[in-house]
């Protein structure tokens, strides 16, 4: 009886050894991680390659941010999904060339331009309404173009908060 116990106690404690060994293995991977990760650096010294977020969900973004896909318009005005290059983040405007809102007012006529823009962007055959440069991961040579702000989604989300 005693042996039984005692075999049980021995299993029940090299579980929980096991399991808090395995956990601090595991945090120790991820704090190396967050520590120890670099892009690649072009000639210019600036880094790129994908952006990741961490366990605390805190975002780790290079200087050029890999972009692929769609998006990407080529230089002859086609898309082609294997198209991989770079955007700098210096040229990732959030207010897509427009005077940033500063007041409610502000944001009503931030609104109203940004609606003007993906209408004439709508009317010339575009999907996009603000274009930045994509580059190959040297920083410098242009590749296509990356659309940001679908016409189509800004006109939605507007038009139904103006009702």
């Amino acid at each position: 009886m005693k042996t039984k116990r005692f075999i049980c106690f021995a299993i029940a404690i090299t579980l929980i050894v096991s399991a808090l060994c395995a956990g601090f293995t595991f945090n120790n991977k991820t704090d190396k991680m967050k520590n120890d990760y670099t892009w690649p650096t072009n000639e210019n010294g600036e880094t790129y390659g994908f952006f990741y977020i961490d366990d605390d969900e805190t975002e780790y973004h290079p200087d050029l941010e890999r972009v692929h896909g769609s998006a990407i318009i080529l230089p002859d005005g086609s898309t082609d999904l294997e198209t991989v290059g770079y955007i700098k983040r210096t040229d990732d405007d959030p207010y897509m060339g427009l005077q940033p809102p500063r007041s409610a007012e502000d944001a009503l006529r931030y609104d109203n331009e940004l609606l003007e823009l993906a209408y004439a962007a709508k009317a010339n055959g575009r999907e996009f309404v603000f274009y930045i440069p994509v580059y190959e991961s040297d920083g410098v040579t242009v590749v296509g173009s990356y659309g940001i702000g679908r016409a189509t989604s800004i006109i939605n989300h507007l038009e139904i908060s103006f009702d």
